[in-house]
Formats: C-alpha cells, structure tokens, sequence
C-alpha cells in the first residue's frame, strides 16, 4: 500500500487500499485515505471501465534525496509506419531549435501538471541552448565539414554518404574525441550540361527554410 492517498487532490496518508476498474472490473488498486476511502464507497464504481487508450500510471515513490517524476511528451506526426513515427519525434525532441513543447508531469500520488518550456525561466535557457547549437554548425559549415564540431579536430573517419529527399548524409566519427556525428548536406538545386561546362542553378541563400518532410506540416 502506497504512504499517501492516491487521489490527486489530497495529501492525507493512505489508510486502506480498494479496488478500482481500469480496463475490467477491480483489476487495479488504490490506497485512498480514510475519508476519499469513504467518499469512494458511496460512489463505487459499479464495474464501470474505463474508455480504451493509453493508461499512464505514476512512478514510484522515490526514497532517494529527489523525488521521481514521470514526464509525458506528446505530438502528433505524419510518418509511414509506426517506427519512422517513433524516428521521427526523437528527432524533434532531440533539435535544440524545435519549439519549446507542453510537458505533462505526474508525482508518485497521480497529480499531474502542465509545464509550458516557452513560458517562464526555462525559455532563457532553452534559447541559450539552441544559440550554442546554431553557433557549432555554422562554424561546422565554415571549415567546410573538416573539423569535429565538439574538439575541432581534423582527423576524422569519414564513412559513406546516404541519399534523403532533401538531404545527404556522412556519418563519421573523430579519432581524437571519439564523437561519432554526421555532416548534412543541403539539396541547394541543379546543374545543366551545357556543352563541355555545367550550369549551375540554386536557390539564393535567404530563399527561406525548406520544410522538413518528417514534420507535420
């Protein structure tokens, strides 16, 4: 049984644990204190489940100096199958220039609070974070791919390049600092055979950013 009552909205210790349906009649169990306990005997479910869908339970009741939180992040994303959705997401949340989203935190007792990362104190940080991003890559892009963008070094082993729609890809990984990235190339436009010479033809450098094809447009 659980220190505290499970409802999330009273902090009383818990004095008695009851059923409760989930997804089937008294499949899982509350410890509620003594007057939720009776509140909830009045109002007893009845074997009412639940409608169908993702059932998040809190974590654990952390024993160490910090509490334990559990943090859901949710989007929407268009992606042709369930892992490419998966993919797809990481590298959102993952992009230190990606809006900042709405987080919804649940404490061991079941509360749950929306946190906001483009509202408040963490905004700062989060700017400053995407600052220093932007600020590696360009000057990644300066030295023309050659240097480490964590060390700056220039021994690098570089592996094979993979075609996307609007991207190519080099992983490769530095000998000195061990980092293993890759370099992305940017479809820019294209080039006419004329003659013995190209013609070459792109688009200008304030064309605007091109949409990312695994983002939901």
């Amino acid at each position: 049984m659980e220190e505290y009552c499970q409802n999330p909205l009273c902090e009383n210790e818990a004095t008695k644990e009851v059923p409760v349906s989930v997804d089937k009649p008294g499949d899982q169990k509350r410890s509620l204190c003594a007057v939720c306990e009776e509140v909830y005997t009045w109002g007893v479910q009845h074997g009412q489940v639940s409608k169908p869908g993702l059932q998040i339970e809190p974590p654990p009741k952390e024993t160490g100096p910090e509490p334990l939180y559990r943090v859901v992040y949710a989007i929407d994303v268009n992606a042709a199958s369930v892992p490419a959705a998966a993919v797809c997401t990481h590298r959102i949340m993952t992009d230190p220039v990606s809006l900042a989203p709405v987080l919804q935190v649940l404490d061991h007792r079941g509360r749950v609070t929306s946190v906001d990362l483009a509202v408040g104190p963490a905004t700062a940080a989060i700017r400053h974070e995407a600052h220093a991003a932007q600020e590696k890559a360009r000057q990644f892009v300066e030295a023309g791919g050659t240097q480490c963008p964590q060390c700056h070094s220039s021994d690098l082993d570089c592996g094979a390049v993979e075609l996307d729609e609007f991207c190519a890809y080099q992983e490769t990984c530095c000998r000195s600092c061990q980092l293993r990235f890759f370099a992305v190339y940017r479809l820019a436009g294209y080039g006419l055979h004329v003659g013995d010479s190209f013609e070459v033809h792109t688009i200008p450098e304030g064309f605007g950013q091109i949409p990312d094809r695994h983002q939901k447009h």
